[in-house]
């Protein structure tokens, strides 16, 4: 039931929203409401929202497999990659010039204070590599922040037939399979030992980005080859307990069980059909998942226009206000952000999407029902079940 997959996304961009409200000081802001999210039940949820990134990296391997596997698992045709590419810009590219350029405008009409995050990088930022390049070089925390994932994720997709093309050359056994997973979670727990890193910087950022898009891309064999985990509630429960066990011992495990946790929800809800998959499946969260990449790009334009014609206000939430009202704040300050990602999507991320869908293809962009890939909406018959 791959629209479990698509409201489980809106779950995952409302997580790390939260978790970049918790900071007090943000890229060089102080932005006031960092202080909002503060209780005390909160703290390990909220210190773990960073993980959602690997719940949209993950899920982009595993979708993109399921969606364009077979167009490349032979050989790749020229024109077929430069459709897929197409495709691929046509749905993340709009949103995040859109968002760009209202940064440029907001700092002209002193909406936004003009700092450090504003001062170049803009020629990467338009090209969306700002990701992948040395941290000692650049530091492509500028302007929209949250787009470095999006850089690196467009760098996963330009090497996705490729990718798909080598993992068909392999006749995967259980044995393989698992010892393939287990290689990858060894070097994500090897590379990001040692507990917080700038993992979103520079070659961090990329390898951090392959190792959950190829994870992603095996979970995908597994459940081509039939492979069968029900996810349940009671799973669900037991996934936290453990997660929350793992990280009161040492903070870096859990990490890696995060990570873990994440790849076994994604394949176990890509199969089931019981009250967690359906749920997720329900037309409201269906609908809300599909702003969840809009929602994930607004974020930080949002803040910052806040912080800076709100400022007084902000300063006083941060500094003298209770945990409950602080809480409530941030609850609106994600409400508007949820609101700002219908009419983008809407007026912005879907005709653009559509309009390249159409001249790529040359079919009505609505003809099938489809799935989401990763952040982004991606229409294809056949995601209606694996093949044995």
């Amino acid at each position: 039931m791959i629209n479990a997959l698509t409201g489980l996304r809106f779950f995952a961009a409302v997580w790390i929203v939260l978790f970049h409200m918790s900071f007090v000081n943000f890229l060089d802001y102080n932005m006031g409401w960092g202080l909002m999210v503060n209780w005390a039940s909160l703290a390990y949820f909220l210190q773990w929202g960073s993980h959602a990134v690997e719940v949209f990296i993950v899920l982009s391997g595993f979708l993109m497999s399921l969606a364009h596997r077979q167009q490349f698992i032979e050989k790749i045709e020229p024109a077929q990659y430069f459709r897929f590419i197409a495709l691929r810009w046509a749905r993340i590219y709009p949103v995040h010039l859109f968002l760009l350029l209202y940064l440029v405008a907001a700092i002209a009409l002193g909406w936004i204070e003009r700092r450090s995050p504003f001062n170049d990088g803009i020629g990467w930022q338009l090209t969306l590599t700002q990701g992948w390049l040395p941290a000692s070089y650049y530091n492509e925390l500028t302007w929209n922040m949250p787009a470095w994932a999006v850089s690196t994720q467009w760098a996963a997709y330009l090497l996705f037939p490729f990718l798909a093309w080598l993992i068909a050359r392999v006749r995967w056994t259980a044995p393989r399979l698992s010892g393939a997973v287990a290689l990858l979670v060894a070097i994500y727990y090897v590379r990001f030992e040692g507990g917080p890193v700038l993992w979103h910087l520079g070659e961090m950022a990329l390898t951090r980005t392959f190792i959950c898009f190829m994870l992603g891309m095996l979970m995908h064999e597994a459940y081509r080859l039939g492979w069968a985990v029900q996810l349940k509630w009671e799973h669900a429960c037991l996934f936290l307990c453990f997660m929350a066990a793992a990280y009161c011992v040492e903070p870096q495990p859990a990490k890696v069980m995060i990570l873990v946790t994440t790849a076994l929800i994604i394949f176990g809800l890509a199969r089931s059909t019981g009250g967690i998959a359906r749920v997720l499946s329900s037309r409201v969260f269906v609908y809300l998942g599909s702003l969840s990449y809009a929602i994930y790009l607004l974020q930080y334009p949002v803040m910052l226009t806040i912080s800076r014609t709100a400022k007084p206000t902000c300063q006083w939430l941060a500094t003298q206000a209770s945990p409950s009202l602080r809480m409530l704040a941030a609850l609106a300050v994600l409400v508007l952000i949820v609101l700002l990602a219908i009419p983008l999507y809407h007026f912005v991320e879907k005709p653009m999407r559509d309009a390249v869908r159409r001249l790529v293809i040359k079919q009505p962009a609505n003809k099938e029902p489809g799935s989401r890939v990763g952040w982004v909406e991606e229409r294809n018959p056949t995601t209606t079940g694996p093949k044995h």
